[in-house]
């Protein structure tokens, strides 16, 4: 016991030494694979980053295919057309579903040149495309009484009400080019 105790002092390190002068054994190294199994292992594990088809692989984004090759075609969302009105007829309130995210774009002024009011709903999405919980997006604004971010909030309801949130009180078009997940 008292070896135990000198040997565990901090002011001799005499009684140390031997700890540093010991070799230190070779590492048994036979229960790791070959060099050419972990490789391959590396390449299977991480084949989805490598994917020549799809530039977006690493994201899980491959193409706007349903899987068979078919393009997924962009459909209109119901909207009060009395309210608003569509920059163009390339945006009209559309989306389109591929998986298990759903892809919106919009671009919308209001017909009587109102204001936009914090927490406004747009519309009320369809069941099968409403998110489980609240999604988040970034939409983008332009008009008269603008002198700041051109950024607008958006979000999704469990409800399906698409909303946008601004306390400016501008007039002039917002815009959402997003997506969200509804799993």
């Amino acid at each position: 016991m008292e070896r135990l105790r000198r040997h565990h002092r901090p002011d001799d390190r005499a009684d140390l030494q031997h700890h540093r002068s010991r070799p230190v054994p070779p590492r048994d190294r036979s229960h790791r694979r070959p060099p050419d199994a972990r490789r391959a292992a590396a390449r299977l594990r991480f084949r989805h980053s490598r994917t020549r088809t799809a530039p977006h692989g690493s994201h899980g984004i491959t193409t706007t295919t349903d899987g068979t090759g078919d393009q997924v075609p962009w459909t209109d969302l119901a909207y009060d057309s009395k309210v608003y009105t569509p920059n163009s007829g390339h945006y009209v309130p559309q989306y389109r579903q591929l998986g298990g995210r759903v892809y919106l774009h919009l671009r919308l002024s209001r017909a009587d040149n109102a204001p936009w009011t914090n927490g406004e709903t747009l519309l009320t999405l369809p069941p099968h495309i409403r998110p489980h919980r609240t999604q988040g997006m970034v939409g983008q604004i332009t008009g008269s009484g603008i002198s700041d971010s051109l950024t607008v909030r958006w979000e999704v309801q469990t409800d399906g009400a698409l909303r946008v949130y601004d306390q400016r009180g501008f007039t002039g078009w917002i815009g959402l080019d997003a997506g969200y997940f509804v799993n």
